[in-house]
């Protein structure tokens, strides 16, 4: 990666940050929250463990503002695929679509399978950007 690259790599994690921060962002518990807490996301955050599917959503459409995007940052395994595709049935019955953009570019950026990895993930990605775009 040249220097050029590190470049268009730093503007996209921090325009996909700053994204997550304008957003409600739904995660699967306590040590997803945690994580995006830790990386510098500081925005309304839902954790979903121990309630049922229709409770979470009733929560988000409560927390929702005007014109706020809701995301979906639930791991991206085969569990957190199936909770993605349950709660975004939910939403859209309730005539809320879910930004997928973003939780694409997280994944993109951060390469973890698990939201609570982002941390790691995260410096990982800030090394290698460091490394070759100086």
């Amino acid at each position: 990666m040249d220097s050029e690259a590190a470049k268009a790599e730093r503007k996209f994690l921090a325009k996909t940050l700053a994204n997550l921060n304008e957003a409600l962002v739904l995660v699967e518990g306590k040590r997803d929250a945690a994580a995006l807490e830790e990386i510098g996301v500081k925005t309304e955050v839902i954790e979903a463990a121990g309630r049922k599917p229709e409770r979470v959503v009733f929560l988000a459409l409560k927390q929702l503002r005007p014109r706020q995007k809701l995301v979906l940052l639930l791991d991206y395994d085969a569990e957190g695929e199936r909770k993605n595709r349950e709660f975004t049935e939910l939403l859209c019955a309730e005539g809320v679509v879910p930004d997928v953009r973003q939780r694409q570019n997280f994944r993109r950026l951060l390469g973890a399978r698990r939201v609570e990895e982002s941390v790691a993930a995260l410096n990982k990605l800030e090394k290698e950007l460091s490394e070759k775009g100086e």
